[in-house]
């Protein structure tokens, strides 16, 4: 019995000795990788990479982070010039008007992020120089972002409900998402717009425009975590009405 404890025990050390680097460090997700919100801010972050697209470089050089105001807030997206990541903290720099201000990243047990900054300016909505509050709570932007598609169907639910950076080809907009359906081998098609949101954990009231009759719509999308599953539930007209041309209905469900 000890012979065979003593070959099982270094059957096992020699299986976590062969694991190499490069594999272990795949095996190891990135902590400040990901995008974050708060009511003030959207931040989309690679500080392990540095692969996100600077929106101030006019040939889109990669950098480390983009700081982007929510809707409503003001305007400006921030580029982050550096960051050094040690442990579950990080200390970084972003570009705000001609100079580089210092911002402290910190994670937390809950699973949110802390990121303090005392000198971050920008302008509000109203066009007013206002310094962003510190420290700002950040959390994921999860689960609704992404693209899903319709299960059992032809459709495609593409989302970003924590900033409205989904761009709508047809019209050159930007919104917090698109809900694509079709029928029919492609005879009836639908493509609406969501045009706001309320998200609360795995649920979200959505409102979106119908592509085929222009009417606005509300609905809830309630995010299944085990199933990794969006369901559609209570489809109706925003203003009370009745009827519409609309596809999208009340139990489409959608997957990754």
């Amino acid at each position: 019995m000890k012979t065979n404890a003593f070959i099982a025990f270094f059957a096992a050390l020699a299986a976590v000795l062969a694991c190499s680097a490069d594999t272990c460090r795949a095996q190891t997700v990135p902590v400040f990788t990901g995008r974050w919100y708060s009511p003030d801010i959207y931040l989309d972050i690679d500080f392990h990479g540095k692969s996100i697209t600077d929106l101030n470089s006019m040939d889109g050089d990669p950098c480390p982070g983009m700081i982007r105001m929510r809707r409503g807030r003001g305007s400006g997206d921030y580029s982050i010039s550096t960051a050094v990541v040690s442990g579950g903290e990080a200390v970084a720099s972003a570009y705000v008007w001609d100079a580089n201000v210092g911002i402290n990243f910190k994670l937390l047990s809950d699973g949110s992020m802390r990121m303090d900054c005392l000198n971050f300016k920008y302008l509000s909505a109203d066009g007013d120089e206002t310094s962003l509050p510190s420290p700002v709570t950040l959390l994921r932007a999860e689960p609704f972002s992404g693209e899903w598609r319709l299960k059992g169907g032809d459709g495609k639910l593409t989302l970003n409900l924590y900033y409205p950076d989904v761009f709508n080809s047809e019209d050159g907009q930007y919104y917090y998402g698109l809900v694509y359906v079709a029928f029919g081998n492609g005879a009836r098609v639908d493509l609406c717009t969501v045009t706001g949101c309320k998200v609360d954990g795995n649920r979200a009231e959505i409102s979106f425009t119908g592509g085929r009759d222009g009417n606005k719509y509300k609905a809830v999308l309630a995010f299944d975590p085990a199933a990794k599953l969006i369901r559609l539930e209570g489809v109706a007209r925003a203003d009370g009405g009745e009827g519409g041309d609309c596809l999208v209905a009340d139990g489409m469900v959608f997957a990754r």
